[in-house]
């Protein structure tokens, strides 16, 4: 059988890290409050991640410092207490630009610059993978991605392909100066890649024109074997560049002779420090110096700052800290007494000042070291703890380390990058928790004490071996430094900044997978506990500990159901504003009140039923109902009233649900085709009609009137539309179109001015420019309203003579009205100019209007005068005007002011953009600015699903498709949707839904300044697309009852909407079959999270009630109020909860039978040796030496609720647990014969003279009786037996009623006898160490540590365990699993190296296979070590209870963090996959340009073929979804089928438990 492997979750953590200016400035601000200062590139395993740096301004309530990092107490000098009164008016953040899954695993990130970069200022992304390959990566600005500029590969050569790269360290590091960068490989060679670089030195200026135009930004790469330098360097521990030397130098950290500890008596000091120099050009190199001596110890080195003036390299020892200068002179600090047991080197002591925890502060394994200031470093210790040591310069040679104070505790380091200046930021990338961008502050420098006087009766404060007179030449040769010198006297204070840190940003992770399991949480609805599995991961990190909760979808909690509310075809909830008075007094701001106003609507009984419904004491209320369908519903006029979209009207309601106007929708004097579809965006209303024709209507917030307004001309002969939307952007997302080509509509003469609207005012001053043309009243109510202004108009004329008094008095009335207009605004924005301007314009065209609906008047008097001369003429005419103009200024201040009083402040809302998005029937998107119907945006690209979509001519995109053969037909748009999403910082995209269930998502993205401007500085790249079968879906609603399709929803639909939701966030729900959402998060970008039930009629979210974070949901259970349970974490596909615990968690297992989690804790505890006199062996001469700490074990039983412990067992100081298991045994004290119980395997350590033995237990889980007012469920665990062992039990298992555990490497079959003993009735020697144990019904798989895995029966008649087969090749097996499907089983294997193997058991082969039964069948490189394999009962593409059989899934977790599953393929779909996959890796371009093949084979040198046709790669198939329907029609067509097909294949493979 075939399988096909899914990585659900991407691996966790950052373990390297690197900041750079990789992306040019944008044109359009895509952060509005925020700066990008530079990139950060993170990476882990075969996930590579680019961040922006955003120093991102906080808006709010008063600003304050940024939060820093837990400082204990009594850690400021002096007892100064910390400085709080600087404050920050911003904010560093970390937002996701792009994110890869890589097919590599990536080992190192460095950056380097190239002749482009100086044109362009950019640098360039190094990346090294695992096989000894190395890619040069650059940023693209037609992508928005990065692209591939080169790929050197050096897997082939020697050293690589003869050598054993398990243990291999492959670091990469670049020079400073970008002349060169270095690839370590096996059996100590050097990797060289050398960069052109122009030096400014060349006389001739064509060989700089030359160099210029070349293509290759590198030169001919070559390997260096340091044996030919010098034959001494061998063993390289690690190695850096060196900055200010004039060609490339590198300091090499080394072990010419290997030592461990207990030859420390014979070699210690064996570490050397050597410099080498190197010629890229002629491949040339030397040592120039050597520093032998160093402790073993040493593991890391960290290059002084370029800046500096004392030069060398810092060394991180497991015990010290060393500093060598450039003429090889030794300075350290002892951490700990252990130093002077393991070097030679005398240094002064890190003194001891009684802090809690100080101990473990002295371990150095594991650290991190960085740079915080010019003389200061931060040691970043592998428990989280951070501290400063500080260099004292004696001239410019350092004279001693001195230690310095505690700044806080953080996470376990992995890597310590800082940028942004000499250490002014530092990302502290973690493998096992989150990882901190860090903000080092640096106070007011304050008076310290040196070390030599803290250090009061310790005797190792004695000088380094190095001589202290070779400072002396350098003083000689570079004459005497500014800086201080403490060589006056001790004590002297020192003129260094005061450090602090402050936590700027985290990026969520977590730590290996060490066990995993299935817990049924409870999650109370409608007062009824609703049992949701979970998947339970136990996620340790470097002594602390952490569960990691996964759930498929994400949590929601039903508060109540509302069947009142129905709403099959619609649910509509509308926050309106009523206003609440007392008499005639204006209403105040905070007299209103919002409320909410739901409208449903059901397509039976026929022609449908709407409902208008308002809360009510004790539910809801139905105010109203309608015997029709609703298309849509909005607020409008600023949430003062609702408009509702039916197939043939629009109605206007107010905030209670009452008519106030209705109008039918028609063309001319014709009924129009019903409404199909219809955006309700205040103050516009589009409405798509069943005949493809689209129809724009505007609303007039004075008159609270809706007008019907013409769309745009178009360029094409085309009056039918697929898809049509409006959005409001409120965030500010899409600036105004700094030029673009207006076109009026087609029924209307141009405007000659040209200003943005972004207000209610700026729309009602267009309405009233050509009231006459867009007015829906009848033609003779329009008549009977201009006679009723041409009589006004003459009996002002014939009052002129008192015109002037009354002028006065209107004046002043206008004047105050004005005033306290303008009062108003200012209270609403501090903005006075933009407002006064904002009246002036509405001033003059409203004159301008006036003056032209009397026009047909001055005319009929201009021709009774038509025989004055004139002057009297023009004299009379211009008095009519100013007449008219004072009269009707006076007219609209009073209407003015009617309708100010009636709006209610949120009424006048924020300048908001609107945008109206077109798609045509000849598969144009257009997108308009309204209200000046400003074309910004037009594509064609649209309807091929592209992967960028660009404001390009027509020619050039259809140029760009004109490459493919294959003719395909365009896909059918059937909704767009331009929406934020996002959570704290939102971004905007485009949502296409296609007819066939296609759905892409693209990401706006501002264009690059050195790009040319356009009309909208945006292109849209594509950043998801998701597959739900629309045809198979069809068919199936074609099957259902015509009574039961009708209550089905008409199509799916994408719902925006926001909550409260974690402070805020902007989704997308899509309703119909297969529900998901669509969420985004500023650090993991955008996700496709599917719903839990399959279908959803309705959606909308609601504060009906109060909260703003409900939702109204019509799923299979019907209409119900519901909530998010817990706020969701939308960083990945699974919902994800993480909970912190004091004490790792190494094993655990669930109680089938209460629900509990029964985990084995780690605790540390200083180990002792004691002789027979029970004395201990060694006691510690002094508090300066740490002991060495041993591992203990408790089990502990925590309910899954709340994570509290309900109750535990301590187990003895050297004995620590294994493997903890829940297996059913044969007991008489049940009814069945079988009862669950908790199984325990222990191993005890009893120093290196003395065999580790182990043992036995059973627990079970009772109930007892819990005492008064204690919440925790009422369980304890009984221990019914311990049985000892010769050897440590590590692995147990269940079969059939006994138990089945492992003892070194023997396997036991034993019987629970009576409920008090273990009785063994069969036995096997497996092999060397037995390492787990997998059964299914009598079978049993056995992983063994070094003879790979072997397939045994248990048979009970007699009892026996009778070996079936078994793999001779030597392996180290790490867990085994059975798959099976439809009667056929194959054997999962798990090696230490990541590579799954599949086994298949048939005796008919054991002829072929030298009698061994069990054929490998493929081999799959999983990366990374798979910890545990769970086996689940897989969700079957067909009717259950037809499959007699169940299909099995398996879920692995890795330790690297990522989570997975491997299912059973299908036979009629594997075929079509396997040669997809091929097809894949050859014609698609891949990241960094990998090879998917090369990634996912395992080398084996007894087969001349890989086997690696068994395992289909997910990740590899997932790459089709994201391509063009022109590229996926090339692919199908070779291998002989059709997109939707192998769409299909994909889509029945995505399922998870």
């Amino acid at each position: 059988m075939h399988a096909i492997r899914q990585e659900l979750i991407p691996p966790s953590g950052v373990s390297h890290a690197i900041a750079l200016t990789l992306v040019p400035p944008r044109r359009a601000q895509a952060h509005a409050r925020g700066k990008t200062l530079c990139q950060l590139v993170v990476a882990r395993s075969s996930l590579l991640r680019v961040f922006d740096v955003v120093e991102q301004r906080e808006m709010g309530v008063e600003e304050e410092q940024g939060v820093r990092v837990k400082v204990e107490e009594g850690e400021a000098a002096n007892g100064e207490s910390e400085n709080k009164s600087t404050r920050t008016q911003t904010r560093t953040r970390l937002h996701l630009v792009r994110e890869h899954r890589l097919h590599g695993h990536v080992t190192g990130l460095d950056s380097v610059r190239t002749l482009a970069s100086g044109e362009d200022g950019l640098d360039r992304l190094l990346v090294s993978f695992k096989d000894a390959k190395i890619a040069l990566l650059e940023w693209s600005d037609a992508s928005y991605d990065l692209s591939t500029v080169s790929l050197h590969t050096y897997e082939r050569t020697v050293q690589v392909s003869t050598a054993e790269t398990y243990a291999h360290r492959p670091l990469l590091r670049a020079d400073p100066s970008s002349r060169c960068a270095a690839l370590l490989l096996p059996q100590d060679a050097l990797a060289i890649l050398p960069f052109v670089q122009r030096t400014g030195l060349d006389p001739d200026p064509a060989a700089r024109e030359r160099d210029r135009e070349r293509d290759m930004p590198y030169l001919p790469s070559y390997v260096l074997p340091l044996a030919e330098a010098d034959s001494s360097l061998r063993h390289i521990l690690d190695f850096c560049f060196l900055p200010g030397f004039h060609t490339p130098t590198l300091a090499l950290l080394l072990q010419p002779s290997q030592t461990w500890t207990g030859r420390l008596t014979h070699a210690r000091d064996t570490t050397h420090l050597a410099i080498l120099t190197l010629d890229p050009h002629t491949k040339t190199h030397s040592v120039i110096a050597r520093t032998p001596g160093l402790p073993y110890d040493a593991h890391l080195l960290l290059p002084a700052p370029a800046s500096s003036a004392f030069g060398g390299v810092v060394v991180l020892c497991g015990n010290s800290v060393l500093h060598v200068d450039p003429s090889g002179r030794v300075t350290g600090l002892a951490a700990s007494a252990w130093h002077g047991q393991v070097s030679a080197l005398k240094f002064p002591l890190w003194p001891l000042s009684g802090e809690e925890g100080e101990a473990a502060e002295r371990r150095l394994e594991g650290a991190r070291v960085s740079w915080g200031a010019e003389q200061q470093l931060l040691i970043w210790g592998a428990e989280g703890w951070v501290r400063e040591i500080e260099l004292v310069l004696d001239g410019r040679s350092v004279s001693s380390l001195r230690p310095g104070r505690r700044l806080g505790r953080t996470s376990p380091p992995a890597v310590v990058r800082h940028f942004g200046g000499l250490g002014e930021l530092v990302l502290l990338g973690s493998e096992s928790a989150q990882s901190v961008l860090l903000r080092v502050v640096r106070g007011a420098p304050r008076e310290r004490v040196l070390a030599g006087e803290e250090i009061e009766g310790e005797d190792m404060s004695i000088e380094g071996s190095s001589d202290p007179g070779e400072g002396d030449d350098l003083a000689d040769i570079y004459g005497e430094s500014g800086l201080p010198s403490d060589a006056a006297g001790q004590g002297a204070a020192t003129a260094l900044p005061w450090l602090e840190l402050e936590v700027c940003d985290a990026l969520p992770g977590h730590g290996a997978v060490a066990d995993m399991a299935f817990a049924l949480s409870s999650r109370n609805g409608l007062g009824v506990e609703r049992a949701t599995p979970k998947l339970v991961c136990s996620t340790p990190a470097a002594g602390r500990g952490a569960w990691t909760i996964w759930e498929n979808g994400l949590p929601v909690r039903v508060k109540r159901k509302l069947p009142a509310v129905a709403g099959t075809r619609g649910v509509w909830s509308l926050r309106v504003l009523r206003a609440r008075g007392r008499g005639r007094r204006e209403v105040e701001e905070g007299e209103r009140e919002w409320d909410n106003l739901v409208i449903s609507t059901d397509a039976t009984p026929a022609p449908g039923i709407s409902r208008t419904i308002i809360a009510a004491p004790g539910g809801v209320q139905i105010v109203s109902r309608l015997p029709t369908l609703t298309i849509s519903a909005g607020a409008f006029f600023g949430h003062t009233c609702v408009l509702q979209v039916t197939p043939g009207t629009l109605r206007l309601l107010d905030g209670e649900g009452k008519e106030l106007q209705v109008v039918k929708d028609s063309e001319g004097n014709k009924d129009s085709s019903p409404i199909v579809r219809a955006c309700v965006e205040d103050p516009w209303v589009l409405v798509q009609r069943e005949d493809g024709v689209v129809a724009l209507y505007l609303g007039d917030a004075g008159r609270r009137r809706l007008r019907y307004k013409g769309l745009p001309s178009q360029r094409e002969k085309t009056t039918t539309y697929a898809a049509a939307y409006i959005y409001t952007d409120w965030k500010g997302l899409m600036p105004a179109p700094a030029a673009a080509v207006e076109i009026e509509p087609a029924s209307a003469p141009v405007n000659p001015r040209k200003r943005r609207a972004s207000s209610l005012e700026a729309v009602e001053d267009v309405l009233k420019e050509d009231e006459e043309r867009l007015a829906v009243e009848p033609e003779s109510k329009r008549r009977r309203l201009r006679s009723s202004d041409e009589k006004e108009h003459e009996k002002k004329e014939m009052n002129g003579a008192s015109r002037s008094t009354r002028h006065s008095a209107r004046d002043k009335e206008r004047e105050k009205e004005r005033s306290r207009e303008h009062s108003r605004e200012r209270e609403r924005s501090k903005d006075k100019d933009k407002d006064r301007r904002r009246d002036e314009k509405s001033d003059r065209k409203e004159s301008r209007r006036r003056k032209e609906g009397t026009e047909d008047s001055r005319r009929h008097k201009d021709s009774k005068d038509g025989k004055e001369n004139g002057s009297s003429r023009s004299h009379r005419h211009r008095d009519s005007l100013d007449r008219d103009k004072e009269s009707k200024e006076k007219e609209r201040g009073s209407r003015r002011h009617e309708s100010e009083r009636r709006k209610a402040p949120e009424e006048e809302a924020p300048s908001a953009s609107q945008w109206l998005l077109l798609y045509n029937a000849n598969g144009r998107l257009e997108i308009w600015w309204l209200p000046k119907m400003t074309l910004v945006f037009s594509t064609r690209l649209l309807n091929e699903c592209r992967a960028v979509l660009d404001d390009a001519a027509a020619s050039l995109e259809l140029a760009e498709g004109g490459e493919e053969d294959v003719k395909v037909p365009p896909l059918q748009v059937e909704d767009v949707v331009l929406c934020p999403i996002g959570d704290d910082v939102v971004k905007l995209y485009l949502l296409v839904y296609y007819t066939e269930g296609r759905l892409a998502i693209y990401e706006a993205t501002p264009i690059a300044q050195t790009e040319a401007s356009g009309t909208l500085d945006y292109r849209f790249v594509k950043v998801a697309t998701h597959f739900a079968d629309a045809e198979q879906h069809a068919s199936i609603r074609q099957m259902l009852p015509e009574a039961r399709r009708l209550q089905l929803p008409s199509r799916r639909a994408l719902i925006p909407f926001a909550s409260e939701t974690k402070g805020g966030i902007s989704a997308v729900f899509q309703r119909g079959e297969e529900p998901c959402w669509i969420m985004a998060s500023r650090q993991t970008g955008l996700r496709i999270i599917p719903y839990s039930s399959p279908i959803v009629y309705s959606f909308t979210p609601t504060s009906l009630f109060g909260s703003t974070k409900d939702f109204i949901l019509y799923g299979e259970e019907g209409p119900v109020l519901m909530e998010f349970d817990e706020e969701p974490d939308t960083s990945r596909e699974l919902s994800c909860t993480r909970i912190s615990s004091t004490r790792p968690y190494t094993s655990m297992a669930v109680d089938p039978g209460t629900n509990l989690v029964a985990a084995a804790s780690s605790l540390k505890s200083p180990f002792l040796l004691y002789d027979d006199e029970e004395q201990p062996l060694w006691v510690p001469e002094s508090a300066a030496f740490f002991s060495p700490l041993a591992e203990s074990s408790s089990l502990e039983l925590i309910s899954p609720d709340t994570w509290q412990t309900l109750d535990g067992y301590d187990f003895d100081a050297n004995e620590f647990i294994n493997t903890v298991k829940s297996v059913t045994l044969e007991t008489p004290s049940s009814e069945s014969g079988f009862k669950d119980y908790i199984a325990v395997g222990t191993s005890t350590f009893r120093g290196e003279d003395l065999a580790v033995r182990g043992a036995t237990y059973i627990f079970e889980v009772i109930e007892v009786v819990s005492y008064p007012g204690d919440s925790l469920p009422p369980y304890r665990l009984k221990l019914l037996c311990r049985d000892e062992a010769k050897a440590p039990v590590n692995s147990i298992c269940g079969m059939n009623g006994y138990l089945v555990s492992s003892q070194g490497f023997k396997v036991f079959v034993r019987a629970f006898e009576q409920d008090e003993r273990l009785v063994g009735v069969a036995f096997l020697d497996a092999g060397v160490c037995v390492t787990s144990l997998t059964c299914l019904k009598n079978l049993l798989l056995i992983g063994d540590a070094k003879r790979s895995v072997s397939f045994v029966a248990f048979q009970e008649d007699p009892f026996k365990l009778v070996p079936l087969a078994r793999d001779h090749r030597p392996t180290h097996i790490v867990d085994s699993a059975f798959l099976f499907d439809e009667g056929d089983f194959s054997i999962l294997a798990a090696d230490d190296e990541g590579n799954l193997r599949m086994f298949e058991f048939d005796p008919g082969l054991a002829g072929a296979t030298h009698g061994n039964p069990l054929l490998c069948t493929t081999e799959f490189n999983g990366q990374s070590e798979h910890t545990h394999i769970l086996a689940v009962a897989g969700r079957h593409r067909e009717d259950p209870e037809e499959v007699p059989i169940p299909e099995a899934q398996l879920i692995f977790g890795t330790s690297d963090g990522s989570l997975g599953t491997i299912s059973p393929v299908p036979d009629d779909a594997l075929k079509r996959l396997q040669l997809l996959s091929g097809q894949l890796m050859r014609s698609v371009q891949h990241f960094a340009g990998l090879n998917p093949r090369a990634f996912r084979t395992v080398r084996n040198d007894h087969l001349s073929r890989p086997l690696n046709k068994g395992i289909l790669d997910y990740d590899l198939l997932h790459a089709f979804q994201e391509l063009d329907i022109r590229r996926q029609a090339t692919i199908t067509k070779q291998i002989g089928t059709d997109t939707i097909t192998v769409l299909r294949d994909i889509r029945s493979l995505q399922d998870i438990w």
